[in-house]
């Protein structure tokens, strides 16, 4: 689901108290937080919060999915976002035409002083039938080769599979015998398209896992996320579900500060749960502005009604907080 950003300003995901009652929204002198696709920088995932959450990891998905993030997605909905997969490209190599080659050609362009010289944007290799790169060069004597994809795809069949996640708690007595999602929902998003060495387009994802909890998790208490063995997910999760400081996608706020005759200083509060629909947060009705440092409260208001979304765009209901001057 996409959303518009208002210029000038670039709304960030915070953490939030929202979830068990109140909306607790982290301050601008919090470093800001970009999620990155993967496969564009290192680390690949910037955003996690190793204080907080154990057994994520960074990197490239080369080998089975990694899983970078849990938070809570709703009072009762535990979210685990997931990348699989990485584009690797070969550096520019040497062209050796080999018998039976053939070049396609597509995109012309002019150059030259006087526009009378053209070469083509596209110069694909074609070999035994597949295409194996691209000529560059005014002389086409090199060659990029197309990218190769690594790593597993989720099976998404067995992510969807409650019976395969327990969560359990040494300090939460809820949570002492293992409990098991009653449901799981899966939003997931194509990250990056490139042309392989198969001879056709390939790409990565990310995957977002909502799991419907059997009890609520409480504020300071340790849990930790299990997967059946030897399948997609290589170790466990363990997190501190700290409701003021986790990262959830479910509060969107500027990093970037508001201009001082900004007439709203808003927070928005909404989360799409893939094949589970929109969250509806009409149960809470206000929320905090806290110091991310002391927990002290600066600022309390009303959280209102923005829009009430649409099932059939994959809208869920948003709502707003108004800051005010803070």
């Amino acid at each position: 689901m996409s959303r518009k950003t208002p210029y000038p300003f670039q709304l960030k995901r915070q953490p939030a108290r929202t979830i068990l009652g109140m909306l607790a929204l982290a301050g601008c002198s919090l470093p800001a937080l970009t999620v990155l696709a993967q496969n564009t920088a290192e680390p690949a995932y910037q955003g996690m919060q190793p204080q907080l959450v154990n057994g994520v990891q960074d990197g490239m998905a080369t080998g089975k999915p990694k899983i970078r993030h849990v938070y809570l997605a709703a009072p009762d909905v535990l979210a685990v976002v997931i990348d699989t997969q990485h584009l690797w490209s070969a550096p520019v190599q040497k062209y050796v035409p080999q018998p039976g080659d053939t070049i396609k050609r597509s995109g012309p362009q002019k150059y030259g002083l006087k526009g009378d010289k053209q070469f083509f944007w596209n110069r694909f290799i074609i070999r035994d039938g597949v295409q194996i790169g691209n000529l560059v060069g005014l002389k086409e004597d090199h060659y990029t080769p197309n990218y190769q994809l690594k790593g597993e795809a989720l099976d998404t069949a067995w992510a969807e599979n409650p019976a395969h996640f327990t969560l359990t708690s040494g300090d939460d007595a809820a949570y002492r015998a293992a409990g098991t999602p009653s449901a799981i929902f899966r939003k997931s998003k194509p990250e990056m398209y490139e042309w392989t060495g198969k001879g056709k387009q390939e790409g990565t994802a990310r995957h977002e896992l909502y799991l419907k909890l059997p009890r609520p998790l409480q504020p300071g208490k340790r849990y930790t996320l299990g997967f059946a063995k030897g399948e997609q997910f290589e170790t466990p999760v363990s997190f501190v579900f700290d409701d003021a400081k986790l990262r959830t996608e479910a509060v969107e706020v500027t990093q970037s500060g508001y201009h001082p005759r900004q007439t709203e200083k808003i927070a928005r509060l909404f989360q799409w749960l893939g094949n589970g629909g929109g969250v509806d947060f009409a149960a809470f009705k206000n929320f905090l502005v806290v110091d991310d440092k002391t927990g002290a409260t600066k600022f309390r208001g009303e959280i209102t009604l923005r829009s009430a979304g649409d099932p059939a765009r994959k809208q869920a209901p948003e709502r707003t907080a108004d800051v005010g001057d803070t």
